[in-house]
């Protein structure tokens, strides 16, 4: 079968369409044929080795795909051959990856497709939208009323946090460039403000959490703007040294 794969770290350049062979299932895996791929800022950080993880030989790239279930491994309960299911989470941690005509994945990282949803807009959508929903609800436990800042609101990511906060019930507002303001309100943003100027310049809101999507943010202007007790989460790696 074919596959994108790369045997040295480094850029695009890295990459080769090649033949593999078919992987073979262990005990509580799925095989799946990929119907759809994304690619994410993390599939280059894994190949460049700005993320050091280990990675299976040959190493396929990608993380998200969906596909429907080939064949179950013993032990496998919870699907059966045909269902139509996702991963986002192939592709490290030794596990092969997603850009491959068939992958094996382990049962406990796979999900169904929900009945009347686009399999390809799913998985174009899963990895930013599990970021939204780890912080919001594991890291931030956001509740009903709270008052949420969404830095950068308009990026792929950013969308996902003022849909998933709204849906939770937090009073959210963002920055973003003027013309994704209707965008941004339209998603669930109460308070739009533009991202070329400072919050505080803008409003005299304060905030339980403040979300900086792009680390370019300085910290104690965010640290400023927080409530007692308020907790600031960067996505990404600031660009000022702290």
């Amino acid at each position: 079968m074919q596959a994108v794969t790369f045997e040295q770290l480094g850029g695009p350049e890295a990459l080769r369409l090649r033949e593999i062979d078919e992987p073979q299932l262990r005990a509580n895996q799925v095989l799946v044929r990929v119907q759809a791929v994304a690619v994410d800022h993390v599939d280059t950080f894994v190949r460049s080795g700005a993320f050091q993880t280990a990675l299976a030989t040959p190493h396929v790239v990608g993380r998200d795909l969906v596909g429907t279930v080939l064949r179950v491994a013993a032990g496998v309960t919870n699907f059966a051959v045909g269902d139509l299911v996702w991963t986002n989470s192939a592709g490290y941690d030794g596990r092969m990856g997603a850009t491959a005509e068939m992958v094996a994945v382990a049962a406990d990282r796979l999900y169904p497709v929900p009945c009347g949803v686009d399999a390809r807009q799913l998985v174009a959508a899963v990895h930013s939208a599990a970021t939204a929903a780890i912080v919001l609800q594991d890291v931030m436990q956001l509740t009903r009323g709270q008052a949420i800042l969404i830095e950068g609101a308009a990026g792929n990511v950013g969308r996902k946090f003022i849909q998933l906060a709204h849906q939770l019930g937090a009073v959210v507002t963002t920055t973003s460039a003027a013309r994704d303001f209707d965008r941004c309100r339209q998603l669930g943003s109460e308070l739009t403000l533009d991202y070329h100027e400072p919050v505080a310049s803008q409003c005299d809101r304060q905030f339980d959490h403040i979300i900086d999507t792009s680390g370019k943010v300085p910290l104690q202007a965010n640290l400023a703007a927080l409530n007692q007790g308020g907790q600031v989460t960067l996505i990404t790696a600031p660009a000022e040294k702290i």
